[in-house]
């Protein structure tokens, strides 16, 4: 079995808008299988087929469940994998579910990292362009972290880059403010909403939002 948790959030202006999730697969015994967040690479592969779509089929129960809506949520952020996003028939598969537990597009968000931007082939630009055209956002997940191609991020359907971790906690030395202040001034001019990872003090939330951040998630 598995379970959603909230892991992470968004916080725009205040309000908390979105949340990660964690799945632990448990074997019969009671004893977690696997524990992770939910990037679609099961590390036994053993269970790595049947557990893909199950996951998101959990999400999409989840988002029509009263728990949700107490929440005031706005949408669930979901990872997807290089592996996800190289399968022919994803994009097909995901729409089918959510149609089926009728999840308005608008409440998923998919997250994709550079490592899948640096493998990027036609078959996954064909899966985030017909999830996009249904109305649903993607998110470039650690943004900062790998060597991504700046021509190739930009052809994809992307709303949102999350800045990693490691831009924040370098934050207070002058040299680095150089870097994100530049870096949030580019993706900015992309029309990208920006989402900083890994806030955690006042200094560095004042930083960001004279910078004009949109969101702060913290670690």
């Amino acid at each position: 079995g598995g379970k959603a948790f909230i892991l992470g959030v968004n916080k725009h202006y205040g309000k908390l808008v979105g949340c990660n999730v964690r799945f632990a697969i448990r074997a019969k015994g009671g004893n977690d299988v696997w524990n992770k967040h939910n990037d679609g690479d099961c590390g036994n592969k053993k269970y790595r087929n049947s557990y893909k779509y199950f996951i998101f089929k959990e999400i999409c129960k989840f988002i029509n469940s009263d728990e949700f809506s107490d929440l005031g949520l706005d949408y669930i952020e979901i990872n997807l994998s290089v592996a996800q996003c190289m399968q022919t028939n994803l994009a097909k598969k995901l729409l089918a579910i959510m149609r089926k537990y009728d999840v308005p597009p608008e409440k998923i968000n998919f997250e994709i990292t550079e490592t899948a931007v640096e493998n990027s082939l036609d078959i996954m630009v064909e899966n985030l362009n017909l999830l996009s055209k249904e109305g649903i956002t993607f998110s470039l997940d650690d943004y900062g972290t790998g060597y991504s191609n700046i021509k190739r991020i930009i052809t994809l359907p992307l709303s949102i880059a999350k800045l990693d971790k490691s831009f924040i906690d370098e934050i207070h030395d002058p040299d680095h403010q150089v870097i994100v202040t530049n870096t949030v001034k580019m993706l900015k001019e992309l029309n990208l909403k920006i989402v900083s990872e890994g806030v955690e003090t006042e200094s560095q939330l004042q930083f960001l939002n004279e910078l004009g951040c949109d969101y702060i998630q913290g670690y």
